[in-house]
């Protein structure tokens, strides 16, 4: 799975006490879950998120594959390969947010 070898180079080549930090869009967010529901993005079985990359003129020029990673499946993981987590939060425009509303899930770890 191509997040578990991400996490696991992301392990090798962060030294001790080495930072980690991760920004994921919230796809449970309910914009996101709206734009699923609407079939502007399509979910696949996996859990990947397929939504459309548009140029200039907004005409579709691809789908991007984003992979829906939750604050808990995260957290372990990334606890599974040595890290700590030192803080988890949604943020919505520069500032806090519910896991309804934040836009990203923000993730901070140490390397132990």
């Amino acid at each position: 799975d191509s997040r578990e070898s991400a996490a696991g180079e992301l392990a090798r080549v962060l030294r001790k006490n080495g930072k980690l930090l991760m920004m994921n869009w919230n796809l449970d967010s309910a914009w996101a879950l709206e734009n699923v529901k609407s079939g502007k993005w399509k979910k696949s079985p996996d859990g990947a998120v397929l939504i459309p990359w548009k140029n200039d003129l907004g005409e579709v020029m691809g789908e991007r594959i984003y992979f829906a990673l939750g604050s808990d499946e995260l957290q372990n993981l990334f606890e599974a390969r040595g890290f700590r987590i030192e803080q988890q939060y949604y943020s919505k425009h520069r500032s806090g947010g519910s896991a309804n509303q934040g836009d990203n899930l923000v993730s901070i770890f140490t390397k132990l």
